[in-house]
């Protein structure tokens, strides 16, 4: 059979909520999502057993995820909203931030409090996006930081034995 590698990298976010300093009642809303200042497009060179991107224009913002407005937005909790599980493709490169904007209620009948905030993405045990892994961020929204837990896997290659061209 043919292997297919993965010529991009696959990133996906789980977001989660957390209480105000051990207050119960408090409500999370994700409002908007962005991985800032990354290539979007890029060439490919591929070799025998490789491919080698060079970008192009890194000045992108990547949108994971955007409520139409403070009623729409997702509510989170301590269980995982994943806002793009299988689209959240890139070519190879450096990672630079996470753009985050949430609202919480700390009280029943309260205004929302809006936050916004950017944070630097990290990768374990490289210093880029490398083509054919998955990069999986659990991104925590607290009342005093953004928590954010990298790590990366193998991304399966595919297989077929009946290969179309």
């Amino acid at each position: 059979g043919v292997v297919m590698n993965h010529a991009c990298a696959w990133l996906v976010f789980n977001i989660y909520g957390d209480d105000i300093t051990g207050a119960t009642g408090t409500t999370w809303k994700i409002l908007d999502l962005q991985v800032m200042n990354i290539s979007k497009t890029g060439t490919a060179t591929l070799t025998s057993s490789s491919v080698v991107w060079d970008e192009t224009d890194k000045t992108k913002e990547y949108e994971i995820y955007k409520a139409v407005d403070e009623t729409q937005a997702q509510t989170l909790s301590t269980s995982a909203f994943i806002p793009c599980p299988t689209n959240c493709i890139v070519i190879p490169q450096v990672p630079t931030e996470l753009y985050i904007k949430y609202s919480y209620v700390s009280q029943e009948g309260l205004a929302p409090i809006v936050e916004e905030t950017t944070v630097p993405l990290t990768v374990t045990g490289s210093t880029e996006w490398e083509a054919g892994k998955k990069y999986t961020y659990d991104v925590t929204v607290t009342a005093t930081a953004i928590k954010i837990m990298p790590t990366s896997t193998d991304w399966t290659p595919g297989t077929t034995t009946t290969p179309t061209i």
